[in-house]
């Protein structure tokens, strides 16, 4: 996922945002698209062409995808609750029956695993002893589990993110197993702390947490909504259409709304043909900014999947938003919930909005009474659309959706806290593993009222198939997690200290290449070459913290070249993380021979 995408001069300087990445800012979706137009108009007017290019993203490690079996056995975590959400126990083997495809396989194995979270055991030691002694028979060691708590830095309002700021710091205190290793992330790619076990390095983060929500511009006569620009721009509310059209022709002749009625659109087609009404063009150009907003969304959380994927144990995200629109991603949505499933990833989503009402009819300028009426008419239709796509991802990945509830608290202690009982079930599958998707059913023999949690499926995927993740591999990704020192590559990497716009520490890597030594090819009177920089911190223990990804293509022309050759090429990429020391490991490609640099040194962040 790109994270910001730019474009640059070869001949600015090292304070030009347009040729150092680490120095453009992170703008709302709207002001950026303007920015990247802005750097390549100008360039294009100085030179005629772009003779460099960049991308810069959030680096994880790369991942193989694996299925949890042993001699064939598949496991499935079973959570059984009431109308009211609350765990089941007392159950046995004999209770489950197991659909895989449609066949019932016989379940091999069975334990019952309980919980009691940190802060109760601390208090009240004496809760174990309450338990049953069928659980307390049954009762496993608890596994070691990584809970990705995912803020949706898109979406959420201020109010919103208040609510999801309070209730995360209480589930810190009293809703973690010991030994459970929480990680916050946000959508827009932020790592904000890496997974530990630390409660004491969360809730200082929580607090300090800020971010600014990328409501585009809707205009001002007349303005559209979020919901106006997706249902225009795709042709999907033709009476929404007529109602903004009328909207306008009123805007730019406030005399059309009294005796003389304009002709407008009835409640049926024809749609304009693109960019041939001004209402048709407002609602394309604002709909491109939601849909690039809300693809980055899906494809940081879907990296944020993977990179989960080689973690042991149980994995779980915990998503807070207030939704966003995800019409036409679908091909991005089915993506991060076919990984979730290749790497047992669980997804939970809440709805940070809680429980809401439609909002009162705005009066803006070229309002009608029909205006009043179809906003009245929608209701609270495009608030419960920016849902689904919370809704879905829960659904699909075996998770839970907290919805149209404003005890957020019980929301986190419901999705993130392990329940009280759950039940491990495995099976031997019938069929050799075909590389497919089995869909899985769970279900009670007896007839009742309660609700299954479990895994909705499982890839049947052959030993001898290599994982999907594996044939994308790349050396520099093999060389970001060791530590070996090349120097193939005529480049040094070094660090200085830096900080985020809202005045936290951070770092920025810096690359410095010889020109002289970098190949580069001509074609057609350029020359060519690409570069791929990435850099990462490792904590104390070697865990992988956080890192960048500087993804650079040349096209110079023979003057720019000659002046890299003098002055050299220097590159920066920025690092945040929380306060301490870590070792900083720097790799460097390019892409015509392969060339790499590679060093690793300790650095602190103040």
């Amino acid at each position: 996922m790109l994270d910001r995408m730019i474009t640059f001069a070869g001949t600015a300087k090292k304070t030009s945002p347009c040729l150092f990445p680490s120095r453009v800012r992170q703008l709302p979706t709207f002001a950026y698209v303007f920015f990247i137009c802005s750097c390549a108009f100008s360039f294009q007017q100085s030179r005629g062409s772009n003779e460099m290019s960049a991308s810069i993203r959030t680096y994880w490690p790369r991942t193989q995808y694996t299925l949890r079996v042993d001699s064939k056995l598949v496991e499935v975590d079973v959570v059984v609750r009431d109308t009211r959400g609350r765990a089941i126990g007392g159950l046995s083997k004999d209770d489950f029956v197991v659909e895989d495809a449609g066949k019932k396989p016989e379940i091999t194995t069975f334990s019952v695993e309980t919980f009691v979270p940190m802060a109760v055991e601390a208090r009240a030691p004496e809760a174990r002893q309450s338990m049953p002694e069928s659980a307390k028979s049954l009762r496993s060691a608890q596994p070691l589990r990584y809970v990705a708590l995912l803020f949706d830095d898109f979406s959420m309002a201020f109010s919103d993110q208040f609510s999801v700021k309070a209730a995360s710091r209480r589930f810190f205190k009293e809703g973690l197993a010991q030994g459970d290793r929480i990680g916050l992330f946000t959508t827009s790619g932020k790592q904000i702390v890496p997974f530990t076990d630390d409660v004491t390095k969360l809730v200082p983060a929580v607090d300090r947490y800020n971010s600014f929500p990328r409501t585009p511009d809707g205009g001002i006569c007349p303005k559209l909504t979020p919901y106006d620009a997706y249902v225009i721009a795709n042709k999907i509310d033709f009476e929404t259409y007529a109602v903004k059209s009328a909207e306008y022709v009123r805007c730019i002749n406030p005399r059309a709304g009294g005796g003389s009625q304009p002709i407008l659109p009835g409640k049926s087609g024809p749609w304009p043909f693109p960019g041939t009404s001004p209402v048709m063009m407002q609602a394309e150009a604002m709909w491109i900014q939601i849909r690039d907003t809300s693809k980055r969304a899906l494809e940081n959380t879907r990296e944020l999947v993977d990179y989960m994927a080689q973690l042991p144990g149980r994995k779980m995200i915990l998503m807070a938003s207030s939704g966003f629109l995800v019409g036409t991603l679908e091909e991005e949505h089915q993506k991060v919930i076919n990984h979730a499933l290749h790497a047992e990833v669980v997804i939970n989503t809440l709805d940070a909005r809680g429980l809401y009402a439609e909002d009162p009819p705005e009066v803006t300028r070229g309002v009608d009474e029909r205006s009043i009426r179809r906003m009245v008419e929608l209701g609270t239709r495009p608030k419960d659309l920016n849902k689904d796509v919370m809704s879905v991802l829960a659904r699909s990945t075996g998770g839970l959706f907290f919805e149209n509830n404003n005890d957020l608290s019980l929301g986190f202690r419901e999705l993130g806290m392990v329940p009280e009982v759950s039940y491990l079930l495995g099976f031997l599958p019938q069929e050799a593993p075909d590389g497919k998707f089995h869909g899985l059913r769970v279900r009670l023999k007896s007839k009742n009222t309660y609700m299954i949690q479990a895994r909705p499926g499982y890839w049947a995927t052959a030993r001898t198939q290599p994982a999907p993740a594996a044939q994308e591999q790349r050396r520099i990704d093999h060389l970001v997690m060791g530590a070996e020192e090349l120097g193939e590559l005529a480049a040094v990497i070094s660090s200085e200290p830096s900080k985020t716009d809202n005045g936290e520490p951070a770092l920025e890597v810096v690359i410095t290449i010889d020109a002289r030594k970098f190949h580069f090819v001509e074609k057609d009177g350029l020359r060519t070459q690409n570069l791929v920089f990435i850099a990462s911190l490792f904590d104390e223990n070697g865990a992988f913290v956080t890192g960048t990804e500087l993804q650079v293509k040349f096209a110079m022309r023979e003057p720019t070249y000659t002046r890299f050759t003098q002055t050299g090429l220097e590159m920066s990429v920025p690092l945040q993380a929380p306060r301490g020391t870590y070792r900083l490991r720097g790799v460097a490609q390019e892409g015509i021979d392969g060339k790499v640099v590679a060093s690793s040194f300790p650095v602190q962040i103040r």
